[in-house]
């Protein structure tokens, strides 16, 4: 399991301090993946220089199977971070390598013999699908390929935590996919814990078991994806987006309801019974349903008639089993 306590980090310059984390803490079990998610300027990159120990933080602990990993120094530090394999947005590769070499350049520099590096990067090019690939160098590589080759070389270690920095950010939509499989396949065949740093809600929705949101330094939000959307809260709105309210304007004396359902309430009828409660048919004015870790989501804008009880038809939707918000006001919108 991976545990962040109350984990701060603070960067002075001169009189002037600026607060780069404050107050994270976040608890990943065994074998999870657990996307950690937020715009530019979160705090995402700290959070990763602090994951890795690349920087210290100012306050907290972060423990990887019950080891504080703040608390170590040297050599066992050193020996801890191994335990931490690292996915960059950019593979990061070394030109004048061949794929097996920079797979085996972790091994190297930890003194394990040639006969021995090789024969493990070799086996981890094929658990990673670029088998017959041990010779071709970067250049004669797609991009897909080279991150592939960058998550083998994370693994070269034996790690048990799998951190992924931006890992698809830098691909086109065919090669995201195939690197979002291969990071679950990974996590299947190996047992691993994976971490994934991002702001594209199209990985949490593919990758993901839990998601964490990063908000000027803070999580806000926290939870498995299936909690996190019945929440209806930010993440709800990036996840299973509904267009401006300005793009669906209302009739003099309509009243808008956002409809949210998880799971089995996807199928339940809420704009027939809307429409029954309001004596005549209730228009949809935008929807989308999602499959989002590996459950369906679904989110329907209606617009109740002028004259018609808004609140009951609320909370008789409720009661079936959706989470159901009014954007705006019973009042004249257009």
């Amino acid at each position: 399991m991976i545990t962040v306590s109350h984990l701060s980090k603070e960067f002075v310059s001169g009189d002037r301090r600026v607060q780069a984390l404050k107050d994270v803490s976040l608890a990943v079990p065994d074998a999870q993946i657990h996307g950690i998610v937020g715009q530019s300027g979160a705090g995402k990159s700290t959070l990763v220089r602090c994951l890795t120990l690349l920087d210290t933080p100012s306050s907290g602990t972060l423990s990887i199977d019950g080891q504080d990993l703040t608390a170590l120094s040297g050599t066992d530090l050193q020996a801890a971070r191994r335990r931490i394999g690292l996915v960059f947005q950019h593979a990061n590769l070394f030109d004048a390598r061949t794929a097996v070499r920079n797979v085996a350049y972790p091994l190297e520099i930890s003194g394990l013999s040639r006969e021995k590096r090789l024969a493990r990067a070799t086996e981890l090019l094929e658990l990673v699908g670029l088998k017959g690939a041990e010779g071709a160098y970067p250049s004669q590589l797609s991009g897909g390929q080279k991150q592939r080759v960058g998550i083998a070389r994370a693994l070269a270690a034996d790690p048990k935590v799998l951190l992924c920095d931006e890992p698809t950010s830098a691909l086109d939509p065919s090669s995201t996919a195939e690197v979002l499989q291969l990071i679950r396949d990974v996590r299947d065949r190996l047992g691993l814990t994976v971490l994934v740093i991002t702001h594209e809600m199209s990985v949490v929705k593919t990758l993901c078991d839990s998601v964490s949101l990063l908000q000027n330094g803070t999580i806000v939000e926290s939870g498995s994806v299936e909690e996190v959307v019945a929440s209806n809260g930010a993440l709800t709105q990036q996840l299973v987006p509904l267009p401006p309210l300005s793009a669906t304007p209302l009739r003099s004396g309509e009243t808008a309801l956002d409809i949210l359902a998880v799971g089995d309430a996807v199928d339940l009828p809420f704009v027939a019974e809307a429409s029954r409660l309001a004596g005549s048919d209730v228009p949809v004015m935008a929807g989308s349903i999602e499959r989002i870790a590996g459950g369906r989501v679904s989110r329907l804008r209606v617009a109740i008639p002028a004259g018609v009880d808004a609140d009951h038809i609320q909370s008789e939707l409720r009661r079936m089993g959706a989470t159901v918000t009014a954007p705006v006001s019973p009042e004249v919108a257009a």
